[in-house]
């Protein structure tokens, strides 16, 4: 299935965040998918990291996390992980 409106950001690229591609505690993802397609260089970015598995609370967190950054006008970088990164992007 295609995806619409995904753009793709390879590690080689020069739009791929420097501060992740020298990140020096693990390897950095080779590709990252960007929605809506932008330069990921031009905007603020806040990260959600969280757990596959997690309470009500943790869920509810996360959305308001989401919904917080999105009413800021910032973007959100989140691994869509099962619980803590889905609902913070919902």
């Amino acid at each position: 299935m295609p995806m619409r409106n995904v753009g793709i950001i390879g590690i080689d690229s020069p739009l791929y965040p420097a501060e992740l591609r020298n990140y020096r505690g693990g390897f950095p993802p080779p590709e990252l998918y960007v929605m809506p397609p932008a330069d990921l260089g031009s905007r603020t970015y806040v990260g959600v990291v969280g757990t596959r598995s997690c309470s009500d609370w943790g869920r509810s967190a996360a959305y308001e996390v989401g919904r917080l950054v999105a009413r800021l006008g910032l973007w959100l970088a989140t691994g869509f992980a099962e619980c803590v990164d889905a609902n913070a992007s919902l």
